[in-house]
């Protein structure tokens, strides 16, 4: 569950960010603190904890959707490359 939401929150923040390469750095940090403030607030909740392992499997969904957007982009470009 973790992974396939940050998956879908990080393809989101990418395509926001236009999928720049300095920009794909950026919104791994952010989503990563988002996370680990999110996993904080839960502490403040009645019946919720704080968990490592939910951080670990949020930033695997952001990493995997770093690593897809990325691939596709390269190959996107090197599509036009030969294309010209």
């Amino acid at each position: 569950m973790h992974v396939v939401s940050y998956f879908i929150v990080g393809f989101l923040g990418f395509l926001l960010l236009s999928f720049n390469r300095q920009w794909v750095y950026s919104c791994l940090i952010l989503l990563f603190i988002f996370s680990v403030l999110l996993e904080l607030i839960q502490i403040l909740i009645p019946g919720r904890g704080f968990s490592w392992l939910d951080i670990l499997f949020n930033f695997i969904g952001i990493l995997i959707c770093a690593v897809v957007t990325s691939v596709y982009y390269v190959l996107k470009s090197k599509k036009k490359e030969i294309q010209s």
